[in-house]
C-alpha cells in the first residue's frame, strides 16, 4: 500500500493534508498565545499620597523586584500593566525626600493607595550608631541589633573588605604611628615622627565616626566601639550629600553631609526604590561615583595623594556613565558570580550590590 500512497492521486490527498494540518496547527498556535497574553494582562492601579492625603506627582511606582515601574500623574494616579506572571509582595513608591512606601499585593482589580512620608532633615549629632558586628556592641542596650543579625551575608563581605578593616589596618596604624606592624619604632616614614603634636585628618576617611566630632585632631589609636569598625554599615547609609573638594584639604567626613535621625526614628538611604517595608529611602547619590569622591580624592600640601575619583573623571567610563559601584559592587546574582567563579543564592529578581568592594585584582579591570 506504501508503494502507491506517495504517487498519482493519493499524492495529492496526503500533501493536501499535510498543508490543512500545518494550518490548523499554526492557527491554534497563535491563538494559544493570544489567549495566554491575555490572561496574564494585569493591571495595577492606585494613587500615591503624602500623609495630609494630597497626591503626589512624579512618584515613582515600582511592582517590587521588577522593572515594572511608571511615575505617577499630578493626580498621584498611577496604573502599571503587566504581560507576565510576578511574584512580588508589595508594590512600592518612592519620592525624593520620602521613605519608601508601599502595600501589599491583593486581588486583581485592588486600588491601591500608597502613604509616603516625610524625611525629616536635619543631622542630629546626638545620634548612637548602630554598630555591624555584635562584638561592636559595647553599651548592652537590648533594643540596639547589630546589622548582622538581619544582613548576615553583606556583613561578613563587608568585614572582609578593605572599608570594614580601615580603622585597624596593621599598616595604616603603622604608617601613623611610625612604627612597624608589631608597634616598635621604625626608621622608616611615620605622620607622628613627623608632626608630634598633631593628629591630622587621617581619621576623617579611616575612622569617620570618631572624626565626625573632631576631624582634626582624632587619634586613629584610641578608636573605641563602633568606631573601629572604620567605614561601617550604618555610618555609610546616613549619607545625603557627598562634595567633591577640588583643593584638597577637606577629605572624607569634612566634604560628607549626614543625615542622622532623631531618637525613635531610623532612616537608611540606599540604590533602591523598592526597599520595603522599613526606615529606607532610595537616594541617587549611592549609585555615583561622586559618593566615593570624599575618601578617594584628596590632596596634600597640593600634591594628589589620593587620585581615584579623578582617575576615573578623565577615563572612558565616566564618559559612558559607568560609575565606581558598577564594577566594585557588582550585583551578585550576575557579574560577581563570573568575577569569583562561584554561584550566587539568590533571585535575579532581587539582586543586591556585593559589599565586598572589589578591589582592581578581583575585578580583572
Amino acid at each position: 500500500m506504501r508503494k502507491y500512497a506517495d504517487s498519482g492521486p493519493f499524492a495529492v490527498h496526503n500533501l493536501f493534508a499535510r498543508v490543512l494540518f500545518m494550518g490548523l496547527l499554526c492557527m491554534f498556535f497563535f491563538e494559544w498565545i493570544l489567549l495566554t497574553d491575555a490572561a496574564i494582562a494585569i493591571q495595577f492601579s492606585g494613587v500615591v499620597v503624602d500623609s495630609k492625603g494630597h497626591p503626589i506627582n512624579k512618584a515613582t511606582v515600582r511592582l517590587q523586584g521588577t522593572s515594572f515601574s511608571v511615575l505617577t500623574d499630578p493626580a498621584g494616579i498611577f496604573r502599571i500593566n503587566i504581560d507576565k506572571v510576578v511574584s512580588s509582595k508589595y508594590i512600592t513608591a518612592w519620592k525624593d525626600g520620602c521613605y519608601n512606601g508601599g502595600q501589599s499585593v491583593l486581588a486583581e482589580g485592588t486600588k491601591y493607595s500608597i502613604i509616603l512620608n516625610s524625611i525629616h532633615k536635619g543631622d542630629k549629632r546626638k545620634y548612637a550608631w548602630i554598630p555591624s558586628l555584635y562584638e561592636s556592641l559595647t553599651d548592652g542596650k537590648a533594643e540596639i541589633k547589630p546589622c548582622q543579625q538581619c544582613h548576615a551575608e553583606l556583613t561578613e563581605q563587608w568585614k572582609n573588605s578593605t572599608h570594614g578593616s580601615s580603622a585597624v589596618n596593621p599598616l595604616f596604624l603603622a604608617f601613623f604611628s611610625g612604627t612597624d606592624i608589631n608597634g616598635k619604632k621604625s626608621s622608616g616614614p611615620g605622620y607622628k615622627v613627623d608632626f608630634q603634636n598633631s593628629n591630622g585628618n587621617c581619621s576623617t576617611c579611616h575612622v569617620p565616626a570618631m572624626a565626625l566630632n573632631n576631624p582634626f585632631n582624632s587619634d586613629p589609636r584610641e578608636a573605641r566601639g563602633v568606631e573601629r569598625e572604620g567605614v561601617f554599615c550604618d555610618l555609610c547609609h546616613k549619607i545625603d550629600e557627598a562634595g567633591i573638594d577640588s583643593s584638597g584639604g577637606y577629605p572624607g567626613t569634612l566634604s560628607l553631609r549626614f543625615n542622622r535621625p532623631a531618637e525613635g526614628h531610623q532612616l537608611f538611604y540606599g540604590q533602591y526604590d523598592d526597599v520595603f517595608p522599613g526606615d529606607d529611602s532610595y537616594h541617587p547619590l549611592y549609585k555615583e561615583s561622586r559618593y566615593c569622591a570624599p575618601c578617594h580624592h584628596g590632596k596634600f600640601w597640593n600634591v594628589l595623594m589620593y587620585s581615584e575619583f579623578e582617575e576615573w573623571a578623565q577615563s572612558a567610563y565616566a564618559a559612558k556613565n559607568v560609575h565606581c559601584q558598577d564594577c566594585l559592587c557588582p550585583l551578585m546574582a550576575s557579574r560577581l558570580a563570573l568575577l569569583l567563579k562561584r554561584k550566587e543564592a539568590l533571585s535575579a529578581d532581587r539582586r543586591q550590590s556585593h559589599h565586598m568592594f572589589l578591589t582592581v585584582s578581583e575585578t580583572g579591570l
